[in-house]
């Protein structure tokens, strides 16, 4: 989160106050965001009956709140007004249902229509470009063997591509997700280091 004043959420009721600072850091725990983390802050509680939500337990398990000095994360301060797709939704508009990552379903794969087949009726290519573990082949319809050149190794293709207008009419770029000794993760995702995925946004847009 960038901060550029003060911001606090609504309070529960025993809280006596909240406060933002400019104090994240790059490397950072990750926070709790499972469904029932995310229901105790618009609910404030596991009681879910509330109509409308109070969104009163944002601030349930800290009384303050850090965020970065927009300056820091230069490339979200310019962008994050332009757009914010979630992961989860953003190819097939849908989780199945799944309010977290369920291993045996991810090995298995989600069976719904992609945007992919949209494309492919609409006549329009597509590409991947991939850094270590494509995240999209989480999708059944990506593993067929017709989808196989549709993947392309970041490093070797998307600059290149990028430079040549080569680039498909639909681009989806993986970060990585996974922290190595050769290449640190850049998902600018806790607990990885954020400043990474800030380098990561900068090499995409100046591509």
């Amino acid at each position: 989160m960038a901060l550029s004043g003060t911001l606090c959420p609504p309070l529960i009721p025993t809280r006596r106050g909240c406060s933002s600072r400019i104090k994240a850091q790059f490397v950072d725990s990750d926070p709790g965001h499972s469904f029932e983390a995310i229901r105790e802050h618009i609910f404030g509680s596991n009681n879910a009956s509330a109509n409308p939500p109070p969104m009163n337990g944002f601030t349930q398990q800290a009384s303050s709140m850090n965020g970065f000095d927009p300056e820091m994360v230069a490339a979200y301060k310019s962008l994050v007004s332009k757009f914010a797709p979630n992961r989860l939704y953003v190819h097939s508009a849908t989780s199945s249902g799944a309010t977290i990552n369920i291993p045996s379903l991810l090995i298995k794969a989600y069976p719904e229509r992609k945007i992919f087949k949209n494309l492919d009726d609409a006549g329009i290519s597509w590409g991947i470009y991939y850094q270590n573990i494509p995240s999209t082949l989480f999708y059944k319809n990506l593993r067929k063997l017709k989808c196989l050149f549709n993947f392309r190794p970041y490093g070797l293709s998307f600059k290149k591509h990028a430079k040549e207008g080569k680039l498909p009419g639909y681009v989806v770029v993986e970060q990585r997700y996974v922290d190595t000794k050769v290449e640190p993760a850049n998902d600018d995702h806790p607990s990885h280091d954020v400043y990474e995925g800030q380098m990561f946004v900068k090499e995409v847009y100046e591509s």
